[in-house]
């Protein structure tokens, strides 16, 4: 999706709780300003429990990556429904990738059931910064490591 070296922008994990969890549909990077710009960020996502409709499973809109205009606001609103979003529904251990400009949320955990996920954005070296709040932290990792973390 990158096509060129990219780097760990972030790591982190997410837990929704029942009735919680709603996100407002949103991108993890900025919109393209044209078509011929390339992507700059692809969202992982590892599954640590099973995806269902109600216990707050991601929302996508199909083809929304495509897009150079933003989402009007009405429909940025955690509440809102896309006409077009999908869930994603799937077992624990499988791990989805797709592109950081699409359109997506965690929807509310309605059920009784956790919804864990372990998620990252891998974005293009050339891109951003990531925070370093352990000066060694590199010098105690190997070469691919900081490689792959941007150092």
């Amino acid at each position: 999706m990158l096509r060129r070296s990219f780097k760990v922008l972030v790591l982190g994990g997410r837990d929704p709780l029942p009735g919680y969890g709603q996100q407002a549909l949103h991108t993890d990077w900025y919109p393209r300003v044209s078509s011929s710009e390339p992507f700059s960020v692809v969202t992982a996502l590892w599954l640590l429990d099973d995806f269902i409709e109600n216990n707050g499973a991601t929302r996508l809109i199909p083809g929304s990556h495509l897009w150079l205009k933003t989402l009007p606001k009405p429909l940025q609103q955690p509440e809102a429904k896309h006409p077009d979003q999908r869930f994603v529904i799937a077992k624990a251990g499988s791990a989805l990738a797709f592109n950081g400009h699409l359109w997506h949320s965690g929807a509310r955990n309605e059920s009784n059931r956790p919804r864990r996920v372990i998620q990252c954005q891998f974005v293009a070296r050339e891109m951003g910064l990531m925070a370093q709040t352990q000066p060694d932290i590199p010098a105690r990792l190997t070469p691919a490591a900081r490689y792959i973390l941007g150092f």
